[in-house]
């Protein structure tokens, strides 16, 4: 049986690309379509059926009671009849609903996490940063005090003709 996530996310399907996902033939699927009452395909103003996911989930349970499981149609016919497919499809969209918000919330807390590493990265190198500033200014006034003994070292030699 195929889950419905596992169907395309459109409203409506084509005769042909439902029997793509279901891997069926069109003429089985128009004999399906012509015996079970649970498929309720549309025809659009070209003449054309359309089907919704519904439809498709329908399909892939007949398929899976007709030719995995060898019933007969009129057993698979009473099947169809006891299965709700809309509290299927709302439950499969409820639990993968819950599974993305799970996901949502993993990488809002990864991205938390993160933010909070980056965070005290930045910290971190903002006190790199005023260190290497401090040590810099620290140098450059020691250079600046260099220039000025060796100026006076200048002055003293040529006062006193030293050389």
């Amino acid at each position: 049986m195929m889950l419905v996530n596992q169907i395309p996310n459109k409203s409506l399907f084509k005769m042909q690309e439902v029997c793509d996902i279901c891997q069926i033939k069109p003429y089985v699927l128009r004999f399906w379509d012509s015996e079970f009452d649970q498929i309720n395909s549309v025809v659009n103003s070209a003449g054309k059926k359309l089907y919704q996911k519904k439809d498709i989930l329908v399909i892939s349970v007949l398929k899976d009671l007709l030719f995995d499981r060898k019933l007969t149609i009129e057993k698979a016919r009473l099947e169809l009849s006891e299965v709700d497919f809309d509290t299927i499809i709302e439950s499969q969209m409820q639990t993968e609903v819950e599974e993305l918000q799970e996901s949502l919330e993993g990488h809002l807390d990864s991205l938390e996490s993160g933010t909070k590493d980056s965070l005290s990265e930045s910290k971190a190198n903002v006190a790199v940063i005023n260190a290497e500033l401090e040590n810099r200014k620290t140098l450059e006034n020691t250079s600046e005090q260099l220039k000025l003994v060796l100026e006076r070292i200048e002055d003293l030699k040529c006062r006193y003709n030293w050389t």
